[in-house]
């Protein structure tokens, strides 16, 4: 199987297990073997459900009553391990079957791979839904997947209702039932799951008293219905042969529309471009598509200049005149009349229209008052309340922040929203005198440096600014001091001191960021949250991973010759180690990620270059976290994916007699799903690149250690 196809099976059913969704809402589940949507065109056929799942455990299924709670919790893990093992063979072939009849209708290899939405074919979270090329199946009731989702609701349930749990524990297992009970996630029940989250958020209200952190995850729930209602994202939808005809009609561009209807044309002609095939005889198909869009783009910026011409100033500055005294509803709809305004202004100005560009500031200026008059409205939904406090604190500097955290303390109000209120003001400040030091310490840097965010700034702190991260990381610990007090709505300020430690980690370096982990691990040693204990169990990993820099890496293994690996061998030079995690089909857990550094190289590619660091002396050891078997099988299809396949070096992975949770990397705290570790040649580790969350900024450290090693390696610089 090509290594992509891998990845993406393995990732998406990560997922499933993760997520998983029931089909409580279908009225008379079909057989697979005679619905419709199954098989939609002669080249997919659908793997046999029964034949699928006939390995599983069926007996976890039977849930005795009047067990403990241990017991149940227990059966939880048993039947989600269980899932995963039996459910990754069938959801491989699913892929294979859906990709090869989507390469075969459009006759296209590229498209499938490049098209928009083509992961939306595997599994969603929902271990019953059947994803078909002509959308979802809902899997039989007396199915497997279908008898599993049923059971696994039926524990989260009776754990979430448990009152010997803590709250926390409770509200974890609320929100995982809720994922299970609430049903699939396709295009014709979008309607029933709102139906069941507007139903149990009824029920919720209704109690007294009120559960804040369930109510606010059914109210998101809900928001993140209408959003995928709206904008169809994450939804299985299909995926139809690339259609030449319809697309020829889009070639002509009227002009004299309006710019929702150019914007909408500029968008179906990117689709369109994303699922043309991409053979020698289309390209001059694909030319037309181009130059259609070219068109498309000349003719938006015209309507939107004509637009902005016919634009009533008069009438649009009246909306910054906020009057006191009005009530909710007025303000809710000047805010919405404004943000709109303001929306339509920021598309006039990026056409030309630069006239404009004042309104549309004096706009922006006047939604912090509309924001704070809705904040303390007391004819609004107090959950609404709050919506509308953040919002006003988003618009607040590190002052205003100031002033908001006084004005707070001052009511000196005690309901479970006035300690929300409270609780986000300080952690807005913080975050903000978090940022204007970061801003502070790059003034230090060199203006091309500057620029640069994965830059880390060690070097360039003065003491005055290390004393300002010492005064913020001593308020984070002190805060996380009392985790055990939920944080708004549903979170802890343990949760929120990680966040702040990955940013420092990312912007400023590990230094920083491993004290803050240690004292806020200090601070929260006695705490019985829940949430608190996890997060403690996620920084200790992060700790030891940033502290054994300078350590002598104690590498061991076996080659997939089943031999011991010779790591004494390697003594007397530098050596790159490449870490992947493996499943027990030997594919890894996250998809393949180039070196984080090689977007730091202008242009060039990543094994080009270390091959010329190999010339010069570099050795190569690609580490791989599993059993002798699925190391085998991912080197194989890692030798098949592509002829750029980075592997020179033997294959390593964990002694056999060791479960890959268990080896030396995770024992060094190298949990990452992926990562490069460079050590000298006594073996000491000299640097790394683990993978960091979305949003965080990889950092070249090896880059810049290998430059130092290698001075005469003629490298390509950085932009």
């Amino acid at each position: 199987m090509p290594r992509r196809k891998l990845l993406n099976v393995v990732a998406t059913t990560a997922l499933a297990v993760a997520f998983p969704a029931c089909s409580l809402f279908a009225d008379e589940p079909t057989p697979l073997d005679a619905a419709p949507q199954a098989v939609a065109s002669d080249a997919f056929v659908l793997p046999d459900l029964n034949d699928a799942f006939a390995d599983f455990n069926v007996s976890l299924f039977d849930i005795p009553v009047d067990e403990p709670l241990e017991f149940y919790q227990k059966r939880v893990d048993d039947l989600e391990r269980e899932w995963k093992r039996v459910s990754m063979p069938y959801v491989r072939r699913l892929s294979e079957s859906l990709e090869a009849s989507s390469r075969r209708a459009s006759d296209a290899p590229a498209s499938f791979q490049d098209s928009p939405g083509r992961d939306a074919y595997f599994f969603f979270g929902s271990p019953n839904n059947i994803p078909t090329p002509s959308g979802l199946v809902a899997a039989p009731a007396d199915s497997v997947p279908a008898r599993y989702a049923a059971a696994l609701a039926s524990l989260l349930k009776r754990l979430a209702d448990s009152a010997e749990l803590s709250v926390d524990l409770r509200y974890r297992y609320y929100c995982a039932w809720t994922n299970v009970a609430a049903g699939p996630l396709g295009k014709e029940p979008l309607e029933k799951l709102r139906s069941f989250y507007e139903e149990q958020l009824a029920v919720e209200k209704a109690k007294s008293p009120l559960d804040l952190r369930r109510v606010y995850h059914l109210r998101e729930s809900l928001k993140a219905i209408d959003r995928e209602a709206e904008e169809r994202v994450g939804l299985v939808v299909p995926l139809p042969p690339f259609d030449r005809a319809a697309v020829e009609k889009l070639l002509d561009v009227p002009q004299g529309e309006s710019v929702d209807f150019y914007a909408k044309r500029s968008q179906k002609l990117t689709v369109a471009l994303r699922r043309a095939p991409q053979k020698e005889e289309d390209r001059a198909f694909i030319s037309k598509i181009r130059e259609a869009q070219s068109a498309t783009g000349r003719l938006w910026r015209e309507a939107a200049l004509r637009e902005a011409d016919a634009l009533d100033v008069d009438a649009a500055k009246k909306l910054l005149d906020v009057p006191r005294g009005e009530s909710a509803a007025f303000y809710r709809t000047r805010y919405q009349e404004t943000q709109n305004l303001r929306a339509k202004l920021l598309g006039y100005c990026n056409a030309g229209a630069d006239d404009l560009g004042d309104l549309r500031e004096n706009l922006g200026a006047a939604l912090p008052t509309l924001a704070k008059r809705l904040a303390y409205a007391d004819d609004l939904d107090p959950f609404e309340r709050f919506d509308y406090f953040k919002r006003w604190i988003g618009f607040c500097g590190v002052e205003e922040l100031r002033d908001a955290l006084d004005a707070e303390i001052a009511r000196d109000a005690t309901s479970d929203f006035d300690l929300a209120r409270r609780a986000y003001v300080e952690y807005r400040l913080l975050d903000a005198r978090l940022t204007a030091a970061i801003a502070e310490a790059r003034k230090d840097l060199p203006p091309m440096e500057r620029s640069q965010a994965t830059t880390r700034l060690e070097t360039s702190i003065s003491p005055k600014l290390r004393a300002v991260f010492d005064e913020i990381f001593y308020e984070i610990a002190e805060r996380a001091d009392d985790g055990a007090l939920p944080w708004p709505l549903g979170e802890t300020w343990s949760k929120k001191a990680e966040y702040f430690a990955i940013r420092v980690d990312g912007y400023v370096g590990p230094e920083l960021a491993t004290r803050l982990r240690k004292e806020v691990c200090a601070a929260l040693a006695d705490s019985e949250d829940e949430t608190d204990r996890r997060v403690v169990r996620s920084m200790e990993p992060k700790i030891r991973a940033n502290e054994f820099i300078d350590v002598e890496l104690p590498v061991a293994g076996q080659t997939l010759d089943g031999k011991p690996f010779d790591w004494a061998s390697y003594r007397g030079v530098p050596v790159l180690i490449e870490i992947a995690r493996l499943d027990e089909n030997g594919g890894e857990l996250q998809a393949r990620v180039e070196p984080a550094f090689v977007v730091d190289l202008d242009g060039a590619n990543v094994f080009e270059l270390l091959a010329e660091y190999e010339k010069a002396g570099l050795r190569r050891v690609s580490y791989l976290s599993a059993t002798l078997d699925a190391a085998r099988k991912f080197a194989e299809s890692a030798a098949n994916a592509d002829s750029n396949a980075p592997y020179a070096e033997p294959f390593v992975c964990s002694p056999q007699d060791v479960a890959p949770e268990n080896d030396w990397t995770r024992r060094l705290g190298v949990d990452w799903k992926r990562c490069w570790i460079l050590v000298d040649k006594d073996g000491c580790v000299l640097a790394t690149i683990p993978r960091r969350p979305a949003g965080v900024p990889q950092t070249p450290e090896i880059v810049d250690v290998l430059k130092r090693l290698f001075p005469n390696v003629s490298t390509c610089e950085r932009k």
